[in-house]
């Protein structure tokens, strides 16, 4: 994965999902290790317990900065390139594009 993102020149990495304690953690400290600036979506990540959540947002600390859902879709927005929208429990990420001289919106996640 790394030999992929270099190519592509990521930089920074937005990481969410499960296990907050376990995965999450172990993917921000090989992301930093790495050299990747590592953001931690702490409310869109859950793990077994609250305690254990809590215990892997502090064992990251130092390792990334922590951020809401909300804080990350504003700084996404910040360029005017990437707008979503909630409609009940569907999440519609998109982004303008130019492809063959037109403009077009492209469906990122739903």
């Amino acid at each position: 994965l790394d030999y992929i993102l270099r190519n592509l020149n990521v930089e920074q990495l937005v990481v969410c999902g499960q296990m907050t304690d376990q995965c999450i953690e172990s993917i921000v400290r090989d992301a930093a290790d790495l050299g990747y600036l590592v953001s931690v979506v702490e409310d869109a990540c859950g793990a077994q317990s609250e305690d254990a959540h809590q215990k892997g947002l502090f064992g990251m600390k130092g390792f990334s900065r922590r951020v809401k859902t909300e804080q990350v879709l504003r700084e996404l927005r910040s360029d005017g390139s990437v707008t979503s929208a909630t409609n009940n429990d569907e999440c519609l990420l998109t982004q303008d594009t130019v492809k063959d001289g037109a403009s077009v919106k492209e469906t990122l996640y739903h």
